[in-house]
């Protein structure tokens, strides 16, 4: 493996680890005041698209650096 293919590798699996500690670190608690990225609905909205874009942008980078 080439070292962009490794760099392109470890690059996703960046992004999957961000995305997957935002993720729970948004989630409700008991006992914790709710987010502030979460307080609306709106901002519920544009957080949860943004970490899909993120989780599906750190596929891609892992699958480009294993496949090619």
């Amino acid at each position: 493996m080439a070292a962009s293919g490794t760099l392109l590798v470890f690059a996703g699996i960046a992004c999957l680890a961000l995305c997957a500690f935002a993720m729970h670190s948004l989630m409700p608690r008991e006992g914790k005041p709710q987010s502030a990225w979460t307080s609306t609905e709106t901002r519920s909205t544009v957080v949860t698209l943004a970490l899909l874009v993120f989780f599906v942008f750190g596929i891609g980078l892992f699958v480009k650096g294993v496949f090619a």
